[in-house]
């Protein structure tokens, strides 16, 4: 306790064997059950971090030390008389969630990252490393018979997880109103601890989708999140919590690919409402992307009503089309066109087989993007931001059809690229219309790259299963 700060403050030294002694020595702290540790969550705040260190060698130590903390058999727990013995599971579950709560707040200058949760997350890359190791890793594994239970322990601590936020729900409900408006909504740090746990969902979901499908019913994580999708608070805390739920769901229902006609309906009639009523742009992307996923399962089956992915979009290009011929937008008119495009902008880039599959001409990719121009070529200046958005969606267009994004008597080379990239990254173009289209560009590369990522393992797979067929 006394050289605490002191030793922490080297864990970034410059010397390679400093920062793994001091790795060593929080460890040493965490697991000695003789000392009262009073640092344990921010100590592996500490070593989570470190997962992005540039020595190999401290990567495979931090990755080491959270498997035991985690992922090793817990030890039988001594039974104290007229008390019920405490779960193993559900206290590594709890740890797990208070580490990740100070990682996510510490990643940020705003305070809090935005989801998803890229791979390099600091939670999320332990977790990789540790339930998808690498060949040689995995080796090691095997060798001490632990790769069977990593995977089945993962989904363990996931459910764990999942308990915890329904428990959390359950104890804030009792809890009386005016307690909870004294709260600073805007403020992370008083964000319910449901969040928190919600968080922790999106963490494996972030992780690997399979781990938020349980074995025996694949829907379980699905039909326990699906209530707190009907939440329509506007406020930060119900934000982040909506966002960690829908992408659960949204993972849970592509993964399983199974999908009751009442199930895919109430989910549809919930994300519709959020898609008009939600202010915050997470949210909006999430509902976007899992009533595209609940619409392809469902199109698997004998559907005669619209999914929720079409109605949506047949709105929201009735309200572009009737108020793009108007010279001036009243300050309401534009924050619903805002709304449109960015909804029709996620609608395209996850759903586009839906919408050309339903053969209506005004939701097809190439109606929506002569819906985009028409507000690109908006020259008010209260306007701009609706030039930008529709930019935006363009970009989410083309990363679905990167066909439209070239012009097909252009040939190869500066004229191939379409008239709209080519004006946004023109000399005498605005400034944020060249970072906008920079970011669609970047948005599309980086599509491209998990698209032949997928492909290469498919590839693999493909060639692996020749292999043994011929044996």
């Amino acid at each position: 306790e006394t050289y605490y700060a002191a030793i922490v403050e080297r864990i970034s030294d410059v010397g390679v064997s400093v920062r793994k002694r001091v790795i060593h020595i929080l460890h040493d702290c965490i697991r000695s059950s003789s000392v009262d540790f009073k640092h344990g969550v921010e100590a592996l705040r500490f070593l989570a971090f470190r997962i992005l260190d540039d020595d190999v060698g401290i990567q495979e130590l931090v990755t080491r030390i959270f498997r035991e903390l985690w992922f090793s058999r817990p030890a039988v727990p001594a039974r104290r008389a007229g008390a019920e013995a405490a779960d193993p599971v559900a206290e590594r579950a709890e740890q797990l969630v208070a580490v990740l709560w100070e990682v996510y707040c510490g990643v940020s200058r705003v305070g809090y990252a935005k989801l998803p949760l890229l791979s390099t997350f600091p939670i999320v890359a332990i977790l990789r490393r540790v339930v998808f190791p690498s060949d040689e890793d995995a080796a090691a594994d095997e060798a001490r018979g632990d790769s069977t239970e990593t995977v089945s322990t993962a989904r363990r601590l996931c459910g764990a997880i999942l308990n915890g936020m329904l428990s959390q729900e359950e104890a804030e409900a009792l809890e009386e109103a005016d307690e909870k408006d004294e709260t600073n909504e805007t403020n992370v740090s008083s964000f319910p601890r449901a969040v928190r746990y919600a968080l922790g969902l999106h963490v494996f979901c972030a992780t690997d989708p399979r781990l938020c499908v349980a074995e025996g019913n694949p829907l379980a994580f699905a039909a326990a999140l699906h209530p707190y999708v009907k939440r329509a608070e506007n406020t930060s805390a119900n934000s982040l919590q909506l966002q960690c739920c829908i992408s659960v769901v949204d993972a849970v229902v592509k993964e399983s690919g199974c999908l009751s006609a009442a199930t895919a309906s109430e989910m549809e009639k919930d994300l519709r409402f959020l898609l008009l009523r939600n202010t915050f742009h997470g949210v909006l992307y999430y509902a976007s992307r899992c009533v595209c996923s609940v619409a392809e399962i469902a199109a698997a089956g004998d559907r005669k009503v619209a999914s929720g992915a079409l109605q949506i979009c047949r709105r929201f290009v009735k309200l572009l089309e009737e108020v793009s011929e108007r010279t001036e937008l009243s300050a309401s008119e534009r924050a619903h066109v805002s709304r449109a495009l960015f909804v029709l902008g996620h609608l395209a880039r996850f759903g586009a087989d839906t919408l050309e599959a339903s053969r209506e001409d005004a939701v097809s990719p190439g109606n929506l993007l002569r819906l985009f121009r028409r507000f690109l070529q908006r020259a008010g200046v209260a306007e701009f931001d609706l030039k930008r958005g529709a930019l935006q969606a363009c970009g989410f267009l083309f990363v679905a059809r990167p066909q439209l994004m070239l012009c097909p008597k252009g040939g190869f080379g500066k004229g191939s690229m379409d008239g709209i990239m080519r004006a946004a990254l023109g000399s005498s173009a605005e400034r944020n219309l060249k970072e906008q289209a920079l970011l669609n560009l970047d948005e599309y590369l980086r599509e491209e790259e998990t698209r032949a990522l997928i492909q290469a393992s498919d590839d693999a797979d493909a060639r692996e299963g020749a292999a043994v067929a011929a044996v």
